[in-house]
């Protein structure tokens, strides 16, 4: 009877710590699981171009948060063929602080920021081609991953007709990639040289998800003009237009968004409809880590 029960308790011990190592081995496998996640942010993806004739590439950045830049993310297509025909490269890296020493920026609560790349070629699209994306997939590490974006990414191709326009831009800011942050006092400045007589210039303005809040206005390096006033303003050959932006409004993300979108400069010549100028710009911010945290917390992320 004894040997019985001492043979039942050994058994009933074994059961137990074999019990105790596997939910030991499933929280500890959990807890890495959920600490080693690639966590994409695909709500903070605002693209919505209408190319620049001349630009023979562009780059979407899928922004997406881990605790280690060790992952391997590869890129396995779109919700679209025709797009990923024109994809030329997928790159994929890591926020650095410090790039020569391998410092990775942290962004929040120990979370880094990555990116994932795709980089497309507009050389071969036709006039008027419209590519519109809803999804992305990714093989991370040994899973495949959907990225369903929370507004269709679209981009239109329009050679336009910028050999008729009567100026040149100069000096234009292309792109603000993020360091601390978008702020919503830039000092973005464009400038555009007058290349004949009687232009008129009717206006300036973001196609879309950025809003002009505060600016100036300056001809030739005069006095600064509020921007509500200065158009329409008709100039002459070798005059030069800077729009001095400082202030900006953007849509409920925040300075976190990765925003792509035009810049427009509205104007005519005597007789002429008004016409529109445009090009592409890209902006980029990641807060910092204090206000990043709401995002995460809201992304219901710990």
């Amino acid at each position: 009877m004894k040997k019985r029960v001492k043979l039942l308790v050994s058994v009933l011990v074994s059961f137990s710590i074999i019990l105790l190592l596997a939910l030991f081995c499933f929280i500890n496998n959990g807890c890495n699981t959920r600490k080693d996640q690639v966590i994409f942010c695909q709500d903070l993806l605002r693209f919505n171009v209408v190319g620049d004739y001349k630009t023979i590439q562009y780059r979407i950045n899928v922004p997406f948060l881990c605790k280690h830049a060790d992952h391997l993310i590869q890129y396995q297509g779109s919700d679209n063929d025709a797009f990923d025909k024109i994809i030329t490269e997928t790159p994929v890296w890591y926020d650095y602080e410090d790039e020569k020493k391998g410092q990775v920026y942290g962004v929040a609560d120990g979370y880094i920021l990555g990116f994932a790349g795709i980089v497309f070629n507009i050389s071969d699209l036709e006039d008027g081609d419209c590519l519109k994306v809803n999804s992305f997939d990714f093989k991370v590490d040994d899973e495949i991953v959907e990225v369903e974006l929370d507004e269709d990414l679209i981009y239109t191709h329009w050679k336009g007709t910028q050999e008729e326009r009567p100026f040149v831009p100069i000096n234009s800011i292309i792109m603000n990639y993020h360091g601390c942050g978008l702020t919503r006092k830039m000092g973005m400045q464009f400038e555009y040289k007058v290349t004949e007589d009687n232009v008129q210039i009717e206006g300036f303005e973001f196609s879309k998800y950025i809003s002009i809040e505060k600016a100036t206005v300056k001809i030739n390096g005069g006095k600064a003009i509020n921007f509500s006033k200065a158009f329409p303003v008709k100039l002459n050959k070798d005059d030069i237009l800077a729009v001095v932006i400082d202030k900006i409004s953007y849509d409920d993300n925040g300075g976190y968004a990765d925003y792509n979108t035009n810049y427009i400069l509205y104007w005519h010549r005597d007789g002429e409809e008004v016409k529109g100028d445009s090009n592409y710009i890209g902006l980029l911010g990641i807060g910092s880590p204090a206000e990043f945290t709401l995002y995460l917390y809201s992304r219901g992320i710990e």
